[in-house]
């Protein structure tokens, strides 16, 4: 029994030795044994942190004490056979057999509840593995059944190869039938610079070489937006117009069909296109994007909405299919350049084209047509007072979209085409160190040291990202990359001819002040057709080319085709009736009111009912048959109301309208197309998620604004 005492004594002082030799393993360096066992399973990311370089140095610390420690501390092995030494005669092994016995009794007792569990478990994993198999040999099944299918119903792939040379200065044409084509891969081959030595060349050295552009072009892009060309369409129903009329003996002569033109229409658009035409040769539209860049400093906002403003100002005196046309490229590149969807900055560009547009006689096509409608002259409406009443209310609703457009859009990544490369390596910080927080066990005082130090890292990190989230709302291009940007921007977009500029300047102003002075009556000689026309002859001469050839090349004779048969058409409906029919609908609902009500609900008619109309057809050809009918209904005796205020609630609907939807306005048709040119789908859906409500509130200030003036004030 001494020797089992002495024995066991040995066992309790050999548990003492290891105890110590524990707590001097942890307690070098004040660390617990939990934060050691802890920092075995942190990244290395974390580990090599310089916020967590003090643990680090302990632990090396405790590791380079253990090393000594364990040559001291005697193995398990050792301490066993020193006992088994002391226990070696009979007496002493007997006593260890009875205690083996014993523990061998209640290991079998424990064994047969074992058995007994197992069997149930046994059951219950027969069931499951049987389920398993006949789920992994549906999903196998199905899987076979599916690329079988797919293998019997479709060929392999047919790859053609087509070969063509374009020798120095040639362009070249070179049709592919892509139809059942599923992708295109072009390969080119020639003594081209190579990546690395075209990135050491500056801007003048690049530019002396010669270049080789290759593009695709889709003979098809009109089929997304339109059935058959809309020039074609007027064309053809204007002719089906004109048979009708001779069905019923009212087939109208030569001479009559060309009175029926609304020459004045035709020249002003004509004029116009000349002036820009001429003006997009200077580079003064590219010029303007990259100042918006420079003065906003590339801050988001500032940028986007000074981009548009430019436009609408420019729509107001320019054409605004041309203006959107000449401001489009640009600024896809300057999208381009910080990262931003050109998509949704495209679609501001030609809401605002349309609003501007809107506010002068030469801004918009419906403009056009109404502005030069001898009714409409006659009824004493004329430039000056046609801008004045137009301008304050489009100003108006110039606010209403700037403020709706922020708060549609106040989330500001949903211009951005991904999120910033600094934005996502803070994020993979933050989330590198928060699985290492997440990761440690809530036990004691020591991993709660470390806990610590992550929470304050994590902390310091978000503290970063959203100051640089909130820099990034701010700002479309970061500070250190701006005076980089804007200067290859300016090197590419400049002035291209100062002195032509100067010209064009000249011209366009002369356009302008004499639109202006049309409301002086003694002044009021020209028309604005032939004003513009003095304005184009004007820009010619100073200009002095010799090749008129290239300039009326980008005369739009499409579109004055259209106008013409538009012109046409409206004229034979009238004749068949139907104009007097649709304007005889309206006198009978603006009659049921009281007398003094009359005005307002004429004015809601006319400017909702064009409106929403004009959102899903095209606004010119609606224009063209509405100022028919509010002509008569304005100088019907019987309603005894005023022409001008149903003029502008016309104006309003149908120019505004124009925002509702992709198809409404021909800007937005240009705008789209230039888009897909640059590689950005152009959907029905996008613009109309942002373009109907913006065109909601347009008709709401519109309403509010036209009662105001017209039925409180009586401004008319």
């Amino acid at each position: 029994m001494d020797r089992i005492r002495r024995a066991f004594r040995k066992k309790n002082d050999s548990n003492q030795i290891l105890n110590k030799s524990t707590y001097s393993l942890v307690s070098c360096g004040e660390l617990p044994p939990d934060t050691l066992e802890l920092w075995i399973t942190l990244p290395e990311e974390v580990k090599y942190d310089p916020s967590m370089e003090e643990i680090r140095k302990k632990v090396e610390e405790i590791e380079t004490n253990s090393k000594d420690t364990k040559e001291i501390i005697p193995n398990n092995s050792e301490i066993t056979q020193s006992r088994e030494e002391e226990l070696g005669n009979d007496e002493d092994v007997t006593l260890m057999d009875d205690v083996k016995n014993r523990n061998t009794k209640y290991n079998n007792v424990s064994d047969q509840k074992k058995d007994k569990a197992s069997r149930n478990l046994t059951g219950h994993n027969t069931q499951w593995k049987k389920a398993k198999h006949y789920i992994k040999m549906t999903v196998l099944l199905g899987c076979w059944t599916f690329f079988t299918a797919v293998f019997l119903l479709y060929n392999e792939k047919n790859e053609v190869f087509k070969n063509t040379a374009v020798s120095i200065t040639e362009e070249k044409y070179y049709p592919l039938n892509v139809e059942k084509s599923s992708s295109i891969q072009v390969k080119l081959s020639g003594p081209f610079l190579s990546e690395q030595a075209e990135e050491k060349l500056n801007y003048s050295e690049r530019k002396n070489y010669s270049q080789l552009i290759v593009w695709i072009e889709s003979l098809n892009d009109n089929k997304t937006f339109e059935v058959i060309n809309r020039t074609m369409a007027a064309i053809t129903v204007s002719t089906c117009s004109l048979a009708t009329l001779a069905l019923v003996g009212e087939r109208p002569t030569l001479m009559e069909l060309i009175t029926w033109l609304d020459v004045e229409t035709l020249l002003l658009l004509f004029s116009m296109m000349i002036l820009v035409a001429i003006m997009a040769e200077t580079g003064i539209f590219d010029f303007l994007a990259v100042f918006t860049f420079q003065v906003t400093k590339g801050k988001l906002w500032p940028l986007i909405f000074l981009l548009c403003i430019v436009t609408a100002v420019l729509s107001t005196f320019l054409d605004n299919v041309t203006t959107v046309l000449l401001m489009s490229p640009v600024t896809i590149r300057l999208c381009e350049v910080m990262d931003l969807d050109p998509v949704p900055i495209l679609i501001f560009m030609a809401i605002y084209s349309n609003i501007g547009g809107t506010a002068t006689p030469v801004g918009d096509p419906p403009n056009v047509i109404v502005a030069s409608n001898k009714a409409v002259i006659q009824a004493g409406i004329n430039f000056t007072n046609f801008t004045a009443h137009m301008s304050l209310g489009i100003l108006l609703i110039l606010i209403q979209t700037s403020v709706q457009l922020r708060f549609m859009y106040r989330d500001s990544n949903r211009l951005r085409q991904r999120v910033p490369r600094d934005i996502q390596d803070l994020q993979n910080q933050i989330s590198i160190w928060r699985r290492a927080a997440d990761s440690l066990p809530h036990l004691s005082e020591g991993v709660n040291i470390v806990r610590e130090r992550l929470e304050r890292k994590i902390t310091k990190i978000n503290l970063k990202l959203h100051k640089t989230i909130k820099e990034r709302e701010k700002r479309a291009c970061p500070k250190d990359t701006f005076h980089r940007t804007l200067g290859e921007l300016r090197d590419k977009y400049k002035i291209r001819d100062k002195v032509l500029l100067v010209k064009s300047v000249i011209a366009v102003t002369f356009v302008v002040t004499v639109f202006f002075l049309h409301s002086i009556p003694e002044l009021n000689r020209v028309s604005l057709g032939m004003t513009a026309l003095l304005g184009a002859i004007l820009l010619l001469t100073l200009a002095d080319r010799e090749d008129l050839e290239p300039i009326l090349h980008r005369v739009e004779w499409s579109t004055l085709l259209f106008f013409a048969s538009l012109f046409i058409l409206m004229e034979a409906l009238s004749k068949l009736g139907l104009v007097s029919y649709i304007g005889g609908l309206m006198e009978q609902l603006i009659l049921q009111v009281d007398e003094g009500a009359r005005l307002g609900v004429a004015i809601m008619l006319t400017l909702w009912v064009s409106g929403i109309i004009s959102a899903f057809v095209d606004n010119i050809p609606l224009t063209t048959m509405m100022v028919r009918v509010v002509i008569s209904i304005g100088s019907n005796p019987k309603l005894n109301l005023p022409m001008s205020p149903l003029i502008w609630a016309l104006l309003y609907g149908a120019c505004l309208g124009g925002n509702g939807t992709l198809i409404a306005a021909s800007a937005n048709v240009v705008c789209a197309g230039v888009a897909e040119q640059h590689g950005y789908k152009f959907t029905f859906l996008k613009f109309f998620k942002v373009g109907f409500p913006i065109m909601i509130g347009h008709f709401i200030v519109s309403s509010i604004y036209l009662l105001v003036c017209h039925c409180v004030f009586t401004w008319h």
